[in-house]
């Protein structure tokens, strides 16, 4: 006697049979398969389409607002990350995940990007489906193929920053698809499908300022299936309550944007949309004349107007093309790819309803197209991808397709400059230059151009061309620390090389001060700073500057040699002080009381209050070879060595281990790192009637004499080369 087994049940017979059923049977379950595999089909050819844009680095603003800006690399700082072009911050959010997962690697985050490219042709299958339910899965296929491989969505995938309109059109199709739901009610969700809808579409405003037409098309969804629609138009209320909250608060933070020149980048925008060629990083102004953009405007509208007013979902795909262009558009004046995104959704619809009307025999040929075009697509994206692989091809294809604007010209001279710095080539400086300079010309505004055409010209040996071009930075922009840094550099560099050298040194000490003030300097900078601060005898705050360089960089032996020497001084002076003020109260004219206070007046910086205090000492006859010395030193500080020659040719005698008394002046001027005065000591009449000696010889001896053999090469070379004799 065979016992049935007992069967399981549920406790709800209508569920039990449904569970009793088989997942795939008949029509329904060949339907379920084709959606599938339709769905399959999306991803895999989105996913040869854009396959090589793993491997591509950071690109033009993606460094700047990506890579380089440092609150977005942590959770905690990412509110200062909302600079000057970034993403919304729901965009910003997701970008700071991906840089905490993998640091630095544009790949993960255009994977993201990507994955979210791949959820949005899919999402525009399922809303093809719900919207043309009686098509076959196929057709709607046709519309995520299309969306997903379509050329002009490039830039969204591949720039880092064009997250914000692809998370923000996922957000969007999936608050549509619920108001479908909710709106026809076929899923038995109802009123949570609306909730959920609302709140998908706050964050995508979140996400990106493109999803602000989303209330409009869903008014123009529920107007086309009117025949099915069982909600109430009230339902709409929470959208556009949501949108003006939002539009309040986008006013009071940044600003509406204005119309720009709407018209003529509303057909530019239309042009690439159903041919996207010329496709590029940045975009002339668009060569259509206003009439004829108006003429695009009008007709985009009345072809609307009149599709909408036979509730068609091809009039529906069409609203939504030309309200996420003319939002696009609003956005002037220059044309930006990534803002075309949205729209593509609603031209991706619009496929499958024009296949609707095919008669049937021709439907393979239709088939036949439409895989073509498929086809075509994923080659022009796979194509287009390869042009962001290398930052020169990137600009190289920019300069070819947008001749007029000046962007193509000062990137392509930044990258070559960038390389010219780095291997001090000339011809590639002088490439840059080319190129900067075309920049400026088509810009003159932008300072950053002009920053490295100062790198390319110093590059080149140009140091006066150099520093011009940093000063116009300056007047354009006072506070540029890079322009003021930079220009401290050279002026530092070239202080000892130039008429004027104490005014060269202290402007290049004040645009130390001046990037100071703007963000702390390094170490190498900081000790040059110090450096100049105690050539001018302000040793206090040389002081200061190089104690915080030393901590900077505490194995610095040399840093903390100067630390040293500049304490020294510091002590040195105040003694000096103390013996000229216990000798001058004695006699306010003693000869001695007076040296001492030349000597602390120049050990401060008060050169002038010391010539002063030097001439009462030359006045009262006590003057000797220190005096000499020192009142040489003085006067080479006051840029005044021609003077000093003429007034002081003879020396006072000199003691008995001091053979050459200029050689022991130029030494002087050199241990303070006055090179030239020294040599133009050495140069001088009096000087070679004393020792015929070449003075470079002199020089690289005393080079030596104070552990600077580079220096001392240098003169040595330049010995070699010719100059053999006094001039």
């Amino acid at each position: 006697m065979s016992v049935e087994p007992e069967s399981e049940s549920t406790g709800n017979a209508e569920l039990d049979k449904r569970l009793t059923q088989p997942i795939l049977r008949g029509d329904v379950g060949i339907d379920t398969a084709q959606v599938w595999i339709s769905a399959f089909l999306i991803c895999i050819v989105g996913i040869i389409g854009w396959s090589s844009s793993l491997r591509v680095p950071f690109q033009a603003l993606d460094q700047q607002l990506v890579r380089d800006n440092l609150p977005l690399h942590s959770l905690v700082t990412l509110p200062n990350a909302a600079i000057d072009g970034a993403p919304q911050p729901l965009a910003l959010f997701t970008l700071a995940l991906n840089w905490a997962v993998a640091p630095g690697s544009p790949g993960l985050m255009r994977f993201t990007s990507l994955l979210l490219h791949l959820a949005n042709g899919l999402l525009v299958f399922l809303v093809c489906r719900r919207l043309m339910p009686k098509s076959a899965p196929v057709v709607a296929m046709i519309a995520g193929m299309l969306f997903v491989l379509h050329p002009l969505a490039s830039e969204s995938i591949l720039y880092v920053i064009g997250r914000g309109p692809v998370l923000a059109t996922t957000l969007s199709l999936a608050s549509i698809l619920l108001f479908i739901c909710a709106v026809t009610d076929e899923t038995g969700l109802g009123t949570g499908a609306l909730v959920a809808s609302v709140f998908f579409f706050i964050f995508a405003a979140l996400a990106d300022s493109s999803s602000a037409v989303i209330p409009a098309i869903l008014l123009a969804t529920h107007w086309c299936l009117a025949d099915r629609a069982r909600a109430p138009w009230r339902i709409h209320a929470p959208y556009w309550a949501a949108l003006l909250a939002l539009a309040v608060y986008a006013a009071v933070q940044h600003g509406l944007p204005g119309p720009g020149n709407l018209p003529a980048l509303f057909a530019q925008y239309a042009r690439m949309s159903f041919a996207p060629y010329g496709l590029s990083i940045v975009h002339d102004a668009p060569a259509i004349h206003l009439f004829i953009g108006i003429a695009v405007l009008a007709l985009a509208i009345l072809i609307t107007a009149a599709m909408m007013s036979r509730r068609s979902v091809g009039g529906l795909a069409v609203l939504w093309l030309v309200l996420g262009l003319a939002y696009a558009a609003w956005h002037g004046p220059a044309v930006v790819e990534r803002r075309a995104y949205f729209a593509l959704t609603g031209l991706a619809l619009l496929a499958p309803w024009l296949y609707e009307f095919v008669q049937p025999g021709l439907r393979p040929v239709a088939g036949i197209a439409a895989a073509a075009l498929v086809l075509a697509s994923g080659v022009a994206s796979y194509m287009r991808t390869t042009a962001w692989r290398s930052e020169f091809d990137l600009w190289q294809d920019a300069e070819i397709k947008a001749p007029i604007s000046p962007a193509p010209p000062a990137e392509l001279g930044r990258l070559f400059a960038a390389q010219a710095q780095q291997s001090q080539n000339i011809q590639l400086a002088a490439e840059a230059e080319s190129r900067l300079r075309d920049a400026i010309r088509r810009d003159h505004s932008n300072v950053e151009p002009k920053l490295w055409l100062a790198a390319a010209l110093q590059v080149q040996g140009k140091t006066d061309q150099s520093l011009q071009a940093l000063f116009d930075v300056l007047r354009i922009d006072l506070n540029n620390r890079d322009a003021a840094l930079a220009a401290a550099n050279l002026l530092f560099d070239t202080s000892s090389n130039k008429p004027g050298a104490n005014c060269t040194l202290a402007e290049a000490v004040d645009l130390y001060r001046k990037a100071d003030a703007g963000s702390p300097l390094d170490a190498p900078a900081l000790a040059r700073l110090g450096a100049g601060l105690s050539q001018f005898g302000h040793l206090e705050p040389a002081e200061a500057a190089l104690k915080r360089a030393a901590a900077l960089d505490p194995a610095n032996q040399t840093l903390a040699q100067s630390l040293k020497n500049i304490g020294d001084a510091r002590k040195l002076s105040a003694a000096t002080e103390q013996q000229a003020v216990a000798l001058l109260k004695k006699n306010p004219t003693d000869p001695n009381g007076l040296k001492l206070v030349a000597r602390a007046q120049a050990l401060r910086g008060n050169q002038l209050a010391a010539s002063y205090s030097l001439d009462a000492v030359w006045q009262t006859g006590a003057a000797d070879f220190t005096t000499w010395v020192l009142t040489g030193f003085v006067w080479a500080r006051l840029d005044a060595m021609d003077n000093f020659v003429r007034g002081h040719p003879v020396p006072p005698a000199k003691p008995a281990d001091k053979p050459f008394a200029w050689a022991e002046l130029a030494k002087a001027c050199a241990e303070s790192g006055m090179w030239d005065a020294a040599e133009s000591y050495l140069r001088s009449q009096p000087a070679r009637d004393e020792q015929p000696t070449n003075p470079l010889l002199i020089l690289a001896d005393i080079a030596q004499q104070l552990n600077q053999p580079q220096r001392a090469q240098q003169y040595n070379k330049s010995l070699e080369s010719g100059d053999r004799s006094p001039q």
